[in-house]
């Protein structure tokens, strides 16, 4: 693998590939326009010959903007003949030809809306759509971004192919194991995110070929149990028995006593054997009913109570157990089983209804230069070569095996320019499918590696803490191949605190005793010290830190709701930066409440539900009182009822806009201290709701279902579907550690 240089723009050439790692905050896309107008004044390219490509399109955005600002910035420095920064000073220095940088400048930024910056999804799209011929393509194949409704379909159609004529006994198993439904498979998918990758093991389906036997000693036993009830209940009476197993024969502890015990273990071979629907493994307590578990509960001195039935119950009891090690197989192949089968429904599905996902986007392009029919391979390659002299991926530790297969042959092979640009140290995440190994393959592969060695983001007492932390640890990621270069403040004037501050503060959970606190005990007790201490800062007297200065990085949503309830016992205005989807919070759920109450408004149950919820606020003594008051509590409900022909004749807006009004459903949710979160929810799913049943045309009863069903999926569905932020302007931000990325704080905790 290459030696790792410090990065100089001007140093590095522009031939060939070229990696350049950038930790956070060290001028990364800086970087990226300062190589793009290098190329625009030293190579002569056009702007639509650079391809810049990163991950998502608010990064798209942002590098067009930048790009374009440095440009222009260029461009004057070229008039003028000064420099504002150092890049404007070395481009002034580095190009003979004043005149000829200016007329370049003023062509690539005339034609800038003609600039290649994609996504790597857009990018392979165009790839498609403009090599139909070469790709095998369709012409008007369309991209569906929310590809839930399919995979959904698929695991149903799997579900109902695999149980609904099922063995009772497999079906029962299934469901204890966690697979009670299709939502198992379609949850099962959606934690999958590694692009062609090989499932392991490959397990063939197995026979059960113990169920005959289990279901015969079963037979055996519901025959002789009714029978034998009261014989085997005496025999367990002995004294002979332990009584820390079948109970003590004192009486002075009732819940041990030894007959409540065995009516216990009576009632559940009571239910065991009653069932209509042979329940398996069979309950843990049958050991209590065989010759083994009574040898090995006897007493010394005595002998087992012999009985026919203990020797049914430990038939069954082996039995059971080798048709438990056959479930378990089979449950096993049941999951590799149906990536392989998904992988083919869904490829045939979306053929048949001509559309792609954006991963089918990669894919595609990948296969075109995998197995081109002839030589419509190597004439892609040629085309794309042509059209775009250099490639600068951004984000490159987001990578995975496909994307770097697709740039390393369109660019890799020494004829073209390829910069890749990451940060390996945040690729052993697997963020966005990210996939370490590409990563470190693309290093051992690349001509040079360089890193950029000046943090502009940070504080220098912070940067000089990190370095300290990982300067003791030889390989502080596992791989030597990902190093933690010592970063160095980037020179640049900055706003210093009015106090002098730790830059970096280590927090302790001491320990109960002599053992550490549990995780679940330590989450609240670690919100809370979070919540006090910046409780601490905003109120001080001499030196109050404000609210909006303040960023709480958390892994889950959870955990976020946890802190922002500590900050809002302490009267602290906090705001989520989560990732949650806006059908997993509480307001989906009222509102699925509310409306299920207005279609079935005659409905008793359904009406007061709805009126319970907190969108309504009616009290419960005002709902039990309702009698008292019956014409007020007929007028309710004709409400209801001219809101649900509201939503038939004019559809759901209307209808929900009239409920907001009557119903003071604002007043209600700006009441609570998370109001404004409460509010935003709502409008937020109203507007998802509206464009759903506009664009579909559903029904009220129809729209209703969408929202159960996007309501009980955990992922969400697309980015429409994020939370959305409510006013942030004066209050505390709390971040997941994703969302946290690119962004900066003057004061930041890291909790759990």
């Amino acid at each position: 693998m290459a030696e790792i240089n410090p990065f100089n723009l001007f140093d590095i050439p522009l031939t060939a590939t070229r990696l350049i790692e950038a930790s956070a905050g060290t001028g990364k896309t800086y970087t990226i326009a300062g190589l793009f107008i290098r190329l625009l004044l030293e190579q002569g390219m056009t702007v639509d010959q650079i391809l810049v490509v990163t991950y998502t399109k608010a990064a798209t955005e942002e590098l067009k903007t930048r790009i374009r600002t440095r440009m222009v910035e260029a461009r004057n420095g070229f008039i003028s003949g000064t420099a504002s920064d150092d890049l404007i000073a070395g481009l002034l220095e580095r190009t003979p030809n004043h005149r000829r940088a200016l007329r370049l400048l003023g062509d690539a930024l005339i034609d800038f809306d003609r600039a290649a910056i994609f996504t790597i999804h857009g990018f392979c799209q165009r790839i498609l759509q403009e090599n139909a011929f070469e790709t095998g393509n369709l012409y008007d194949t369309e991209l569906v971004t929310d590809s839930r409704d399919l995979q959904r379909e698929v695991a149903e159609d799997f579900w109902r192919t695999h149980f609904y004529t099922a063995p009772p006994e497999w079906v029962s198993f299934a469901a204890r194991n966690g697979i009670r439904d299709p939502v198992y498979f379609e949850r099962l998918q959606g934690s999958f995110h590694f692009l062609e990758a090989d499932i392991i093991p490959s397990v063939r389906r197995p026979e059960l070929t113990a169920l005959a036997e289990y279901r015969r000693q079963f037979e055996q036993l519901v025959d002789h149990w009714p029978a034998a009830k009261d014989q085997v209940l005496e025999l367990l009476r002995s004294p002979g028995l332990d009584g820390r197993t079948y109970g003590s024969l004192k009486t002075d502890n009732r819940l041990r006593n030894r007959e409540v015990r065995l009516a216990g273990l009576a009632a559940e071979m009571d239910r065991f054997t009653g069932s209509p629907n042979p329940d398996f493994p069979p309950f843990k307590a049958l050991d209590k009913f065989t010759a083994t578990g009574l040898q090995g509960s006897i007493r010394r001195g005595h002998r087992p109570p012999q009985h026919k039935l203990f020797r049914i119950c430990g038939a069954l009891q082996r039995s059971g157990l080798a048709l438990e090690a056959e479930m378990r197989q089979m449950m096993l192949h049941l999951n590799t089983e149906y990536f392989r089968w998904a992988a083919t429904e869904f490829d045939r599905r979306k053929k048949k209804r001509n559309i792609q996902h954006y991963d089918d986007l990669l894919l595609a392009v990948k296969k075109a230069l995998d197995s081109g029919p002839g030589g419509a391979a190597r004439l892609l390659v040629q085309k794309t070569r042509k059209k775009y002299r250099a490639a600068l991926v951004d984000e490159f530790q987001d990578t995975d095996t496909a994307q770097y297969d697709i740039f390393s042959t369109f660019f890799g092979s020494g004829q073209n320019l390829l910069f890749i640009i990451g940060d390996p140290k945040q690729s052993i995440y697997s963020f966005r499918g990210a996939d370490i190994f590409s990563y470190l393959q693309a290093a051992a592969r690349a001509d040079s590696r360089y890193t950029l060695q000046e943090n502009w983001r940070s504080e220098p007492g912070l940067i000089q803490a990190v370095n300290t932390l990982f300067a003791d640890s030889r390989a502080p990621f596992l791989f030597d191949a990902i190093s933690c270069e010592h970063i160095r403040p980037g020179q640049k004037p900055r706003r210093r605190p009015k106090a002098t501050h730790p830059s970096l503060v280590l927090w302790f959970l001491p320990s109960q005793g002599k053992k550490p606190v549990n995780k679940t005990d330590a989450v609240p007790i670690i919100s809370e010290a979070v919540a006090d201490e910046i409780a601490r800062l905003v109120n001080d007297g001499v030196d109050p830190v404000a609210p909006a200065d303040i960023a709480v990085l958390v892994r889950t949503n959870r955990q976020a709701q946890i802190v922002k309830q500590s900050l809002a016992k302490r009267e602290i205005p906090a705001v989520l930066y989560g990732s949650g989807s806006i059908f997993a919070t509480r307001e989906a759920q009222e509102l699925r409440r509310v409306l299920i109450g207005i279609l079935e408004n005659g409905n008793e149950a359904f009406f007061r539900s709805a009126l319970a919820t907190d969108m309504l606020c009616v009290s419960g003594d005002t709902l039990a009182r309702a009698d008292e008051k019956p014409s007020e509590w007929e007028h309710r409900r004709h409400r209801f009822a001219a809101y649900a022909d509201s939503w038939k004749r004019f559809g759901f807006i209307r209808m929900f806009r009239t409920l907001l009004v009557r119903e003071k459903v604002r007043e209600q949710l700006l009441a609570f201290s998370d109001g404004e979160r409460r509010l935003t929810n709502l409008l937020h799913l109203a507007e998802v709701m509206h464009r759903e049943a506009d664009s579909r045309q559903r029904t009220p009863a129809g729209l209703h279902k969408w929202l159960v069903d996007r309501s009980s999926a955990d992922a969400p569905g697309s980015d429409e579907h994020q939370l959305r932020l409510e006013s942030d302007e004066l209050a505390v931000k709390i971040v997941t550690v994703h969302k946290s990325k690119g962004l900066e704080y003057p004061i930041v905790f890291c909790p759990f």
